[in-house]
């Protein structure tokens, strides 16, 4: 015979299996209305004055290839994003910046401060995606082609220190606003700059990094471990790689 105590932990039991599945049958009721149950096409600021930080959304949420989401995170609130989110079959159309995926797409969040991987892919335009992010510090990766053009894709993002490529950059890109850039951070950029030594293209494009990125960097190639025991690939100090590479810096 159970005892009152066995009794009690048992109906304890019971009440949170309901419990968790209310809780389940709500969060996958109120994704499916977001989602008018997988048929919505578009998600254009989507989550616009929202914050989901913390929350985990179920199933690790893909956006269809056919749906728009410029704008998806424009003006969100929150310091994080909501995690589960793939976006390796995002929309490919960027026949113009407005049209690409990533227009604005995390514009004016004003609290964000780390952008995880989502599986971005690579667009042909970064225009304005992190634009006015003054608290951002980490994007863990950002995707990128030898055509993909930056177009104010950080500007007021004093706060970044953190950012890693994949692919090939290959035009003009300017981190004017990011004086807190890190030195790994710097030199991920330039390792993934595109090799126009020697080309039509030599010395046509930018990098821009702000003054204090500079002065730092340069201290660390100088007088840092960067003078001898971290040179870049060319066996030269990092500062000198750009302009090896073909590229104007500034």
């Amino acid at each position: 015979m159970n005892t009152i105590a066995e009794k009690l932990t048992t109906i304890a039991e019971n009440e949170q299996k309901v419990y968790d599945k209310g809780a389940d049958d709500a969060n996958t009721r109120f994704w499916d209305g977001l989602t008018a149950f997988g048929e919505r096409k578009n998600y254009n600021s989507c989550f616009r004055y929202t914050d989901f930080s913390g929350i985990t959304f179920p199933n690790g949420v893909m956006f269809p290839s056919d749906a728009s989401i410029t704008t998806l995170f424009s003006t969100y609130y929150g310091e994080t994003l909501p995690l589960g989110i793939d976006m390796s079959n995002a929309p490919v159309d960027n026949s113009s910046a407005s049209k690409s995926w990533a227009y604005r797409l995390f514009n004016g969040c004003e609290h964000l401060k780390y952008v995880y991987d989502m599986k971005l892919p690579a667009g042909d335009y970064y225009s304005g995606t992190f634009y006015n992010c003054p608290e951002l510090e980490t994007i863990e990766i950002l995707r990128t082609k030898a055509k993909t053009i930056f177009d104010d894709t950080f500007v007021e993002c004093r706060a970044l220190k953190n950012i890693s490529f994949e692919g090939v950059i290959g035009t003009d890109i300017n981190f004017q606003y990011s004086p807190l850039l890190t030195i790994e951070s710097m030199k991920n950029i330039i390792s993934h700059l595109a090799d126009y030594s020697g080309t039509e293209n030599e010395f046509v494009h930018t990098l821009t990094l702000s003054s204090d990125s500079w002065d730092t960097f340069n201290d660390y190639c100088i007088w840092g471990d960067g003078s001898s025991y971290d040179l870049a690939p060319d066996g030269d100090i990092w500062v000198n790689y750009p302009y090896t590479l073909g590229w104007n810096c500034v």
